[in-house]
């Protein structure tokens, strides 16, 4: 068994959540306001870092009214970014650790698709102190993981792509995971001292991912609630364009020298 380098020593100190936010006026208040409310009746010190990518629905209108509320009952535990332009969740994702100060971070998206009250979850199985990298795994044995109601034909497809990279993931990485593509992750903010991340879309999971198992860190995979929604609801992977950028980051990470 591969002993993780980067496994947790000390207790948690703080715990930065980064809610990356674009086009999402339907969910966003119903899932900021339920993640701030796991995260205060967790225990936990933390702080909601909420990048909002100059949306078009409203979303940003909705993330300042909303946030007054939560800070109401925890000071200071919400912090508002505000990008000019919408460069896609990896550039937010980004743009949330610059400025996270937590030594624990978590990464959530604000589509109504997972279970906030799974945050916590993955964060106890963080502070067990045996793993750097916890992921929140959407595969149930025996059950697709995509079911997007008035599209049989279009989810299986994706179910099979989705196996089909993470083969591609596992061989590169030597690693044995079920859901790579999955933004439902914890891990220590220290792996990323020093590296510089660049991607901008949905690549960026592959490439905080992978760059940790290069490090040393060993990824546990933890099972979550997952409802998949359709592109009518606002599903915002392109189909031929991110699998692209997956196997470009794939090698840039695979053969990327770290300090």
């Amino acid at each position: 068994m591969k002993i993780d380098k980067w496994a947790q020593t000390n207790d948690i100190e703080l715990i930065s959540i980064i809610l990356p936010v674009f086009n999402e006026a339907r969910t966003v208040k119903n899932t900021l306001s339920q993640v701030h409310e796991s995260m205060a009746n967790s225990g936990y010190n933390f702080e909601v870092i909420v990048v909002e990518s100059n949306s078009s629905d409203g979303s940003r209108e909705i993330v300042v009214e909303t946030t007054p509320t939560l800070n109401g009952i925890v000071p200071d535990s919400v912090k508002l970014l505000f990008q000019d332009e919408a460069k896609g969740k990896g550039s937010a994702v980004r743009e949330g650790l610059r400025f996270a100060i937590g030594d624990v971070i978590a990464i959530y998206d604000a589509d109504d698709e997972y279970n906030p009250e799974d945050i916590v979850k993955l964060i106890d199985v963080f502070e067990k102190r045996v793993a750097s990298f916890v992921l929140g795994t959407r595969h149930a044995k025996g059950s697709p993981m995509r079911v997007m109601i008035g599209h049989p034909l279009l989810s299986k497809i994706m179910n099979l792509a989705h196996w089909f990279f993470t083969y591609i993931f596992n061989l590169t990485f030597g690693v044995k995971l079920t859901d790579p593509f999955t933004m439902h992750k914890v891990f220590n903010a220290r792996i990323f001292d020093n590296v510089n991340l660049v991607a901008n879309r949905f690549d960026i999971d592959w490439e905080i991912l992978g760059s940790a198992i290069r490090l040393g860190s060993v990824p546990q995979e933890v099972p979550i609630e997952y409802k998949a929604r359709s592109y009518g609801e606002g599903k915002k992977v392109r189909i031929f364009l991110d699998p692209l950028k997956w196997i470009v980051i794939l090698v840039k990470v695979r053969f990327r020298r770290f300090i």
